[in-house]
């Protein structure tokens, strides 16, 4: 080690390396100069997994940079782990984990995450003792490991399919006060939240408690709904084409001549804006529909989502591959 001192500045050179700073800071500078030079090593040997090395291949055992936050990565039937390592003071050998937990889960299995990573949840996993956050379709739970011995157990809801509907194309999902809608190619259904039987009707645009919106019957439109909100028995529908039709209390039918860009509800309003730049107000107070100006700031905020998932309080709703599920919440 080489130490130079030019007015107020400390020049070290260490290793082939030079550190500089102010004399002030010498001792921070030596601390940063050493912290990694006098590395402790530890020697891990997997019990009945595989442990990652430091070079990110799976291995028997390995040598590792001892920190006292240690943690490595275990994996053990296709499953990877997250296992923090405690040593005594002077110990430089060690099994991980200490041991195996046996955990038994009744109700769920399938697809789920375990502390951030995707697995498949059998009826049995082995764990190391450690504390879990368990997510399934139907729940999120936490449980802590690190004083079990023996086996442990869990229940988890299950699901019962209380229906399954298939689309040709699903082409938008709303989710509304009282329901979800879900318009298709060939017919739209609507699910209602508290749990009342499915409304499903062939070649409607759009169903709803309220009325429906059909090709070629009853009022005339282009396009497809690609906004709607519910509000005081009445839905409010937006289509492609720039249409404005109500199904339910109110009566609206207006055509804005070009399509909606921009779409907003604030202050019991609905503020559109169209792809020419007009600018429309409802009044959802007053169910009043209102030519308010033109404007050159146009931002497109319309998103249409045709694949989501819904949890209400005893149903779930999985809405993928243009197919509906619709299951029932159960413990066993």
């Amino acid at each position: 080690m080489e130490i130079t001192i030019q007015a107020s500045t400390i020049i070290i050179n260490f290793e082939k390396t030079e550190y500089e700073d102010s004399i002030e800071n010498f001792s921070s500078l030596i601390t940063e100069i050493f912290k990694n030079y006098f590395k402790r090593q530890i020697y891990l040997i997997a019990n009945n997994c595989k442990i990652i090395d430091e070079s990110g291949k799976p291995v028997n055992s390995a040598f590792f940079t001892w920190s006292k936050n240690l943690k490595i990565q275990l994996i053990k039937n296709d499953i990877e782990l997250e296992y923090p390592v405690n040593l005594p003071i002077g110990q430089s050998l060690k099994s991980v984990p200490d041991r195996w937990i046996k955990v038994s889960f009744s109700g769920y299995t399938g697809d789920a995450t375990l502390n951030g990573k995707k697995i498949e949840l059998k009826k049995i996993l082995e764990l190391p003792p450690n504390q879990y956050t368990l997510e399934t379709p139907y729940e999120k739970i936490s449980f802590d490991l690190k004083n079990i011995y023996n086996k442990y157990n869990i229940s988890l809801m299950d699901e019962i399919i209380k229906q399954e509907i298939e689309f040709k194309k699903i082409l938008a999902i709303f989710d509304l006060e009282t329901g979800i809608e879900i318009t298709g190619e060939e017919k739209s259904i609507w699910i209602p939240k508290d749990g009342g039987e499915v409304l499903i009707v062939e070649n409607a645009v759009f169903v709803s408690p309220f009325g429906l919106l059909e090709k070629k019957k009853g009022i005339q439109f282009h396009g497809i709904p690609v906004f709607a909100y519910e509000n005081n028995f009445t839905i409010y529908l937006i289509t492609s084409y720039g249409e404005i039709i109500t199904l339910g209390l109110r009566n609206i039918i207006r055509d804005m001549e070009r399509a909606p860009v921009s779409i907003n509800v604030n202050n019991n309003k609905i503020y559109i804006i169209t792809f020419g730049g007009k600018k429309y107000t409802i009044d959802l107070k007053t169910g009043g529909l209102y030519y308010t100006g033109q404007t050159t700031e146009i931002k497109n905020n319309i998103h249409i989502y045709t694949e989501k998932n819904f949890s209400l309080k005893n149903t779930n709703i999985f809405i993928k591959n243009n197919k509906v599920k619709i299951t029932k919440k159960t413990t066993k």
